[in-house]
């Protein structure tokens, strides 16, 4: 796929960015650096050669840009929280191991 195309961490970075209207807050949740969250935020935004936030004061706020993919962020973040519950579930399964025999 290529690299230019939204991925999970751009869709996080926004996401989490819009939310708490800071870098840093959005750093704190995804346990990375605000640096690493501007880079995939500028990359983002290059890619599709618009803002997704600007700053007001010390708050980030969406542009329409922003707005419009606010909601998919969301729902993107929301399906990968999903699918990693989905799978340490599964993980969890595999370390309980039922044996049963009949005579």
């Amino acid at each position: 796929m290529p690299s230019s195309r939204l991925n999970l961490n751009q869709a996080k970075a926004f996401y989490y960015a819009a939310k708490n209207a800071s870098y840093a807050g959005a750093a704190n949740e995804l346990s990375v650096t605000p640096r690493a969250v501007r880079l995939q935020m500028d990359a983002l935004e290059a890619r599709w050669k618009v803002k997704f936030l600007v700053h007001k004061g010390k708050t980030l706020v969406p542009t329409e840009a922003g707005r419009v993919l606010y909601p998919h962020a969301e729902s993107i973040v929301e399906h990968a929280l999903a699918a990693e519950d989905s799978l340490a579930d599964l993980g969890r399964l595999g370390r309980h191991v039922l044996r049963m025999g009949t005579v």
